[in-house]
C-alpha cells in the first residue's frame, strides 16, 4: 500500500498554487487576494477532511472554519512552509479537533448473528467531480477510508499527510507539534493496520461495463447473472445501518428483504461514480410511479469480479452533488 500510494502523493503535489501577487495582497488584508489564493486548494483540502473524517458533512465544516481560521491568523504565516503546507496544518488540526470532540462509536456494533467487519456509522460516500478525475488520483476508495478511520486521529493524520500528500516527516511533526521520532513511530503502526487492495486510480472501462452489466441483470431480476458477477467472498454493507452480508446468497436475500414487495427490480439504478469507483444511484418509486433518489452503491472490484458492494441510505441533499438526472420509469 505504502509505495502505491506515495505515488499519489508524488503527484498531488504538483497543485498549481496562487500568484505572488495574490499571495502578497491577502497578507496584506486584501479579502478578494485571499480568496484567489486558497481557491486552488479548496478541493483538495475538502478531500483530506473526508478521508480524516469519513463524512462529507464533517469535511464541509471543517473546510470553512479552516478557511475562516487562515484567513484570521494570516499574520501568523511567515513563509517557512509553503501555503499549501500551511493550510493543511490548520485543516489537519482542525479535523483531529472534530474527530476528539464527537462521542463516536468507534465501528458500529453488529446486530445479533451479524459478522464483525462494519463501517463506522458516520461513514459517506464522497461525489466524483467528473472534471478533477484525469488529473487527480487521490486515494479516497470506500475501502480506504473505512481502514483509516479504525486509526487514532494522529496515525490518521500522519498517515494521510505522509503517504498520501507526501509531506515530510519533520513537517507533520511540527503540524501535529510532536517529534519526528513520534511520526515515524505512528506512521509504522498505521501503515501496519491499514491494508487495502483498492485501486489507486478513477475506475476503468472495463470496471464501469462490469458496473453496467450489474445494473442490467438487476433491472431484469437475473438472479444467476448477479450471482455470476460477485466473487465467492463478496461482502456488501450498508451504512448507517449495523449490516454486513457474506457471500452472493445472503446477499441477494438482503436485497430481497429491502426491496419493495421483494422484487429488486422495484429498484431501479443509475450509472455514476463516488469514490472513484463505479457507482449506482439506486432509486425507489413513488406511489405516482415516479422513481427518487434513495441511496446510493459503491463497487469495489478485482478482476473481472465484484468483491465489495457498499449501499449508502443517502438524504436527498447528496444527490444535489452527483447533478445526477433520475432515470425515467419504464413499465413492465
Amino acid at each position: 500500500m505504502n509505495d502505491r500510494v506515495k505515488q499519489i502523493g508524488e503527484r498531488v503535489n504538483h497543485q498549481p498554487g496562487p500568484s505572488d501577487d495574490d499571495l502578497r495582497l491577502a497578507l496584506a488584508g486584501d479579502h478578494a487576494a485571499f480568496v484567489r489564493a486558497v481557491s486552488p486548494y479548496r478541493n483538495e483540502l475538502h478531500r483530506h477532511c473526508y478521508r480524516m473524517t469519513g463524512s462529507v458533512d464533517d469535511a464541509d465544516d471543517i473546510l470553512q472554519e479552516t478557511l475562516f481560521r487562515a484567513w484570521r491568523s494570516l499574520g501568523t504565516y511567515a513563509g517557512r512552509s509553503s501555503f499549501r503546507a500551511w493550510l493543511y496544518r490548520i485543516a489537519t488540526n482542525r479535523s483531529i479537533d472534530t474527530l476528539g470532540g464527537k462521542a463516536r462509536q468507534e465501528i458500529a456494533t453488529p446486530w445479533e448473528g451479524e459478522r464483525e467487519g462494519l463501517e463506522p456509522m458516520w461513514l459517506q460516500p464522497y461525489p466524483d467531480n467528473p472534471a478533477e478525475i484525469n488529473e487527480r488520483r487521490e486515494h479516497i476508495a470506500t475501502a480506504f477510508v473505512v481502514a483509516i478511520q479504525r486509526l487514532p486521529p494522529k496515525q490518521r493524520a500522519a498517515l494521510l499527510l505522509k503517504d498520501v500528500l507526501g509531506f515530510s516527516v519533520p513537517y507533520i511533526a511540527t503540524a501535529l507539534e510532536t517529534t519526528e521520532p513520534a511520526i515515524n513511530s505512528a506512521l509504522q503502526r498505521a501503515r501496519a493496520n491499514v491494508q487495502s487492495d483498492t485501486p489507486l486510480r478513477p475506475s476503468t472501462e472495463a470496471e464501469r461495463s462490469l458496473r453496467d452489466q450489474l445494473i442490467d441483470a438487476w433491472h431484469r431480476a437475473d438472479i444467476d447473472a448477479l450471482t455470476t458477477l460477485m466473487a465467492s467472498d463478496v461482502v456488501m454493507t450498508m451504512p448507517p445501518d449495523p449490516i454486513r452480508r457474506d457471500g452472493s446468497p445472503a446477499i441477494i436475500e438482503l436485497l430481497r428483504s429491502v426491496a419493495p414487495g421483494g422484487q429488486i427490480d422495484r429498484f431501479r439504478l443509475q450509472p455514476t461514480a463516488a469514490n472513484r469507483q463505479p457507482s449506482a444511484v439506486l432509486h425507489l418509486p413513488e406511489e405516482t410511479g415516479r422513481y427518487v433518489p434513495n441511496g446510493l452503491l459503491t463497487l469495489d472490484i478485482t478482476g473481472n469480479q465484484i468483491k465489495r458492494m457498499t449501499a449508502f441510505r443517502l438524504p436527498p441533499t447528496f444527490f444535489y452533488r452527483l447533478r445526477h438526472t433520475a432515470p425515467n420509469h419504464n413499465s413492465d
